[in-house]
Formats: C-alpha cells, sequence, structure tokens
C-alpha cells in the first residue's frame, strides 16, 4: 500500500474489483481511489492533492461515518439510477445486506435519529472545514484530496437523493462552500 492515508478498517471488499475504476492510456487498469490518487498525482504532479496531509485519512474516515446513518435514506433510492440488470441485482443484494427489502429499509429505518447521528459526524467535518478559514477548502486556498473526497460523497447524495443532498449541505455552511469551489470538477457528469 502506499504512504499516506491508511486503510479505512471498515472497507471490506469481497470481489477482486471495485469502483472506481480507471484506464490509463497505456491500456493497464487501475482500481482503489487511493491508489488512482497516487498514479494521477505522480503523472500529474500539480497542482498537488496533498496526498500526505493528514486531513485526507481523517475526512475520509468522517465521509464513511456521515454516510452510514443516512443510508436507510439513500440506498433505496440508488436502484432508480441503474440500468435494469444493476438495479435488479442491487435490489437483491441488498436486500440480503440488509436482511429486507430497501422499500421497507426505507420505510422502517430511515428516522429522524439518523439525521441526529449524521449532525454529530457533521459538526466534525464542519469543524476541519473551517481549522483554516482562508479558503473554502479543507487546507484553506489550497484544493486537496480530502475536498474531493468529501464533494464525491456530496454529489453522490444529489445525483441519488436530492433532499437528503439539500439537508447535508444544510448543515454548515462551509459545506456547500466547499461543494461549489470543486464546481469545475464536477462539469463531466459521465
Amino acid at each position: 500500500m502506499e504512504k499516506g492515508i491508511p486503510p479505512n478498517p471498515s472497507h471490506r471488499n469481497p470481489v477482486p474489483y471495485s469502483s472506481p475504476a480507471i484506464k490509463h492510456s497505456d491500456s493497464t487498469y487501475e482500481m482503489d481511489s487511493w491508489a488512482i490518487a497516487h498514479t494521477l498525482e505522480r503523472l500529474h504532479p500539480t497542482p498537488s492533492l496533498h496526498l500526505g496531509n493528514p486531513i485526507n485519512a481523517q475526512v475520509r474516515d468522517l465521509v464513511t461515518s456521515l454516510a452510514d446513518p443516512l443510508r436507510p435514506f439513500v440506498i433505496p433510492k440508488v436502484p432508480a439510477i441503474l440500468n435494469p440488470r444493476s438495479a435488479e441485482y442491487f435490489l437483491e443484494t441488498r436486500a440480503v445486506r440488509f436482511g429486507k427489502p430497501l422499500t421497507r429499509v426505507l420505510a422502517e429505518d430511515a428516522t429522524e435519529k439518523c439525521w441526529q447521528d449524521a449532525g454529530v459526524v457533521a459538526d466534525e467535518v464542519a469543524r476541519l472545514l473551517r481549522q483554516d478559514a482562508s479558503g473554502p477548502f479543507f487546507l484553506g486556498n489550497e484544493v486537496s484530496y480530502a475536498d474531493l473526497i468529501f464533494v464525491a460523497y456530496l454529489k453522490f447524495l444529489e445525483i441519488v437523493e436530492g433532499d437528503v443532498f439539500e439537508r447535508v449541505v444544510g448543515l454548515d455552511e462551509g459545506f456547500k462552500r466547499v461543494y461549489e469551489a470543486c464546481g469545475k470538477w464536477l462539469e463531466r457528469d459521465d
């Protein structure tokens, strides 16, 4: 494993492939966002994503902790953005993972308590975002991988469940600022 972000202990991938994946210009493939980030940083060193900064691991783990309580609101909506075959697979595998159909997950588990739990984590993300008040990013005026991790999660929410996205960015004014500041990296939406 590359130096920098330690592995996230809550992330276990039982399949031999993962998303995201990238095909490089030499026709080789690479998986895992952290490995991809290192390769891209090596190939395109400027501007730097500050991969050695510990803020990256902090934000990565906080995004996972923020996503956990919001899953009952979000995961049931994912099939709507998938092609029919993928939606069918997603519904089947998630029903096994949750122990019930996703319609029941949304109906039974999406509660205000989820938002209370998410709010505690959001406060910590906001605290990190305000550490350097010189700009909208976690490192002030310099974008870092931490910003891209957080903003990618926000973009996922916006695509899958706009109401959840609006509520999350409404938890702290800095969330909308960093999202908008990263807008140029969200323009290509394919």
